[in-house]
């Protein structure tokens, strides 16, 4: 498949590739709050892994990668908190986690753990399935793979 797009194909990943650049320097070359820099380096990192998984989503890559289908969504959930304590631990200048910092992530976790049976599948059932979304983009949000029941959409 041609990419629908290929200037936003292009700009997309360029910027997967900025944010990874970014989050390399914050985490090798700052010596000042490390403990802030390393957060906005990971909530970066994050960010640039939905991009690349999302701009993947206009080329045929998915069909060659299925394991990289889905593989962020738990990312999803975890930017904000990250950023949360990125900000929170600039203005008042925290060095560590506090003990509760846990309790945000924790709909992350459920989230891979909801869709751990889609994780396990094997390469062919992820191809299989792609080539269904391809042929009716609808059905994308019919996470049908996971331990909650299917959404239905009429």
């Amino acid at each position: 498949m041609i990419p629908k797009n290929d200037f936003f194909v292009v700009f997309s990943f360029a910027a997967c590739l900025v944010a990874l650049l970014c989050a390399a320097v914050l985490i090798s070359f700052s010596k000042t709050n490390r403990f802030s820099n390393r957060l906005l380096a990971f909530g970066l990192m994050g960010l640039g892994a939905i991009v690349f998984t999302n701009t993947l989503n206009y080329t045929d890559l998915f069909i060659r990668f299925p394991h990289l289908f889905r593989a962020t969504f738990p990312l999803h959930y975890a930017i904000p908190p990250i950023f949360y304590l990125y900000v929170r631990s600039a203005l008042f200048n925290e060095k560590r986690f506090r003990r509760f910092d846990w309790v945000l992530f924790v709909p992350a976790c459920l989230h891979l753990l909801e869709f751990m049976p889609y994780y396990m599948l094997g390469a062919n059932e992820k191809i299989e399935m792609l080539k269904n979304l391809y042929k009716d983009p609808a059905k994308l949000a019919d996470h049908s793979q996971g331990l909650l029941p299917p959404l239905s959409i009429p």
